[in-house]
Order: C-alpha cells, then structure tokens, then sequence
C-alpha cells in the first residue's frame, strides 16, 4: 500500500490529489475514500491508497487515513490508563 499526503483538493467536483512518498502525484476521487469524510479532509493529511492505471494517469483507490495513525490515536488512552493505575495504587 502506497502512502503520501493531500496535495491539493478540489471540493466543488469532488476529487484531489495526492502527493505520494514516491514523488508521483496521484488523483483520487472522494468515491474511493474509505472511512473519509471528505470534506474533512485537508491539504497535507497523511493517506495510505493502492495506486492503479487511470485514464489520464496514476490513480488513488482504497484511500485511507493511515494504520499507524490509527494506532497512534489509541495510544493516549493506553497511556491513561496506565498513568491512573500507579495513582489509583497510591490513593
């Protein structure tokens, strides 16, 4: 799975571009986003995508954020927990 950021988008027709980590810039369109609200979206957010042969070049299919910043996100929460368990010891 290739990895790059949003370069640029064009929300009134609905598709963008990605600049991937290989230097290629690569069009999607928001129908191949997966758990991406795409007006949420924004230039320089991190995106994973399978590239595949366009008509005008490379394409974006399978668009979404990251497994690694999924993971990220649920760290804080891990560390919580364990931050309050020593307090919770000591209380």
């Amino acid at each position: 799975m290739a990895k790059g950021t949003v370069k640029r988008i064009i929300r009134e027709r609905g598709f963008g571009f990605i600049a991937a980590e290989d230097g290629r810039e690569v069009f999607f369109h928001r129908s191949e986003l997966q758990d991406v609200d795409f007006d949420a979206i924004g230039e320089g957010d991190p995106l994973e995508f399978t590239i595949v042969k366009g008509k005008k070049g490379p394409q974006a299919v399978g668009v979404k954020k990251p497994s690694d910043q999924e993971s990220s996100d649920q760290e804080p929460l891990d560390q919580e927990s364990s931050d309050q368990e020593p307090s919770d010891q000591v209380d």
